[in-house]
């Protein structure tokens, strides 16, 4: 047990001299694995665990070990340490930050096709509403033309073919923002 041991786990060196599974350190979660894995190793192993300091800290170690066997039987598991809390607590940022881009990504194409809905509407219903308007008028005035007046007829059935094709486009573009 060196200083650098009793450091991370908070107990002191005569707690831990001497000590056997279940270790004091150990989380619930992961006994029953650790022990089973020491006594199934016939060489080293490396394995990531996170554990519990005296004071109740969580922390997480990469130990690597070897058992270590005495007339045929395992009678130590000889375990070397490295800290490795800092860079699981910079994983977990970082997999909580991934999240929340995540949502906030799904919160802006949520928004974006909501706005992209309220335009299309907007531009069927108040183009197209003016535009109805439009071909109402244009119709009645071409109904009052009489037929000596061809160049206004002419101008009119123009003005009509171009507000249909404008309705074509409208529908277009409606129907591109917001596919139905």
């Amino acid at each position: 047990v060196n200083p650098a041991f009793v450091e991370l786990t908070g107990y002191t060196r005569e707690e831990l001299v001497g000590c056997k599974p279940p270790y004091p350190w150990w989380n619930g979660e992961v006994e029953t694995k650790t022990s089973e894995l020491i006594a199934n190793l016939e060489g080293h192993s490396k394995i990531e665990r996170c554990n519990i300091a005296k004071n109740g800290r969580r922390f997480w170690v990469q130990a690597t070990g070897k058992p270590i066997y005495l007339n045929g039987k395992l009678a130590y598991y000889l375990s070397n340490w490295v800290d490795i809390s800092e860079r699981k607590e910079a994983e977990q940022k970082l997999s909580d930050l991934n999240k929340e881009l995540r949502e906030l990504t799904a919160h802006m194409d949520s928004i974006r096709e909501e706005e992209r809905g309220n335009i299309s509407r907007i531009i069927h219903d108040e183009l197209g509403q003016s535009l109805t308007s439009l071909k109402m008028d244009v119709c009645w005035i071409q109904n009052k033309l009489s037929d000596d007046q061809p160049a206004i007829v002419q101008l009119t059935a123009s003005m009509l073919k171009m507000i249909d094709a404008t309705f074509q486009k409208i529908r277009w573009i409606s129907t591109v923002l917001r596919p139905i």
